[in-house]
C-alpha cells in the first residue's frame, strides 16, 4: 500500500463516519457553530444540523398547587424535606415588569429573617428553614426549604406551617400603610413603594386564592430511626440509592375551592412529563 492508497482509504473511512454533539444548557447559536466547526476541520461529511434554540426561554408553573411526593431511597436518611417554589412572575414575550420585580426584592428582604425565626426557632420545625430568592430568564420567585425529623411533624404539616406563615405575614404587615411602611423603611428605598399595589402583588401571587398563584412543592419523607419493612429503592446514581414516588392519600389530593370556582391540586406521578408539559415562553436573562 502506498501514500495515496491511504488518503484513499483514510477519506472513504471519515466518509462513513458521522459524529452527534449533544449541547445541553444555556447556549448560543454562536457556540453551537463553533463546535460544529470544529468537527468540520475534521472533514468529516456533513449531516443534516438541527439547532432547537432554548435560550432566553423560562419554564411557567402551572396555576394553583403543583405536588411531588418522594420517599427516601434508603433507611439512613431519617430527615424529611419539603421545598415550596413560588413563582411571583412568570416568564412572557413583554418586556420585564420592573415594579414586580421591586416588589418582590422589598418582600423577600422583609421576609428572610422573620421566616427562620417562625419556622425554626418559634415552632421548631427542623433544624433549617430559609427563604431563597429566584431571578432567572423572566422568572421571579421564592423558594421556602424546611428540614423536619419524621419522628416530630411529617411533611404535610411542615408545608401547612409554610401556608399559614405567608398568610400572618400578609395580615399584620399589610393591613394598613402604616404597618407596611414600617416593614419596608429600614430598607432605604428612595422611590416610595406603593402600598396598594404591593399588597395586590403580594395577595395574588403569595396566597392560595390569588388569581396568579403558581407553587410547586416537593415532599420528600425520610425515614424513622429504627424502620425496617420500609421498600427501599434498587436503583442508585454513583452507588447513592434514588428518591422513590410516593402514592399521596386523598387530603393531599383534594380540590380547593375559591369564590369563583373550583381549583384543583395537581399530583404529579412523573416528573419527566411533568417538565415536558410546561410551557416554555422569552425571558431576559437578567
Amino acid at each position: 500500500m502506498n501514500f495515496a492508497d491511504f488518503s484513499r482509504f483514510l477519506e472513504n473511512y471519515k466518509r462513513k463516519m458521522f459524529v452527534i454533539v449533544n449541547l445541553n444548557g444555556v447556549v448560543s447559536k454562536a457556540d453551537c457553530d463553533e463546535v460544529i466547526g470544529v468537527i468540520g476541520r475534521l472533514n468529516f461529511s456533513p449531516a443534516q444540523i438541527r439547532y432547537h434554540s432554548f435560550l432566553n426561554r423560562g419554564t411557567v408553573v402551572p396555576s394553583g398547587t403543583s405536588r411531588l411526593f418522594l420517599s427516601a431511597g434508603h433507611l439512613y436518611y431519617v430527615t424529611s424535606v419539603v421545598l415550596t417554589h413560588y413563582q411571583l412572575v412568570a416568564p412572557s414575550s413583554a418586556p420585564k415588569n420592573e415594579e414586580k420585580v421591586r416588589f418582590a426584592k422589598i418582600i423577600f428582604h422583609a421576609m428572610r429573617r422573620r421566616l427562620p425565626q417562625q419556622l425554626r426557632t418559634t415552632e421548631q420545625l427542623g433544624y433549617t428553614a430559609r427563604l431563597s430568592f429566584w431571578n432567572e430568564l423572566n422568572s421571579i420567585g421564592f423558594g421556602i426549604f424546611v428540614y423536619t425529623q419524621p419522628t416530630k411533624f411529617t411533611t404535610d404539616h411542615v408545608e401547612s406551617r409554610i401556608t399559614n406563615f405567608l398568610e400572618l405575614f400578609f395580615d399584620k404587615f399589610f393591613k394598613n400603610e402604616k404597618c407596611f411602611q414600617s416593614l419596608v423603611k429600614p430598607y432605604g428605598y428612595r422611590i416610595p413603594v406603593n402600598f396598594a399595589d404591593c399588597k395586590r402583588f403580594y395577595a395574588e401571587t403569595l396566597l392560595e386564592k390569588g388569581r396568579d398563584f403558581r407553587k410547586l412543592c416537593v415532599h420528600v419523607q425520610g425515614f424513622k430511626p429504627g424502620a425496617s419493612n420500609a421498600k427501599l429503592s434498587k436503583d442508585s446514581v454513583g452507588g447513592k440509592p434514588l428518591l422513590q414516588y410516593l402514592a399521596p392519600n386523598k387530603k393531599q389530593t383534594k380540590v380547593e375551592v375559591d369564590d369563583k370556582g373550583k381549583r384543583s391540586v395537581e399530583v404529579i406521578g412523573d416528573i419527566e412529563q411533568f417538565k415536558r408539559s410546561l410551557a416554555l415562553l422569552p425571558g431576559n436573562l437578567t
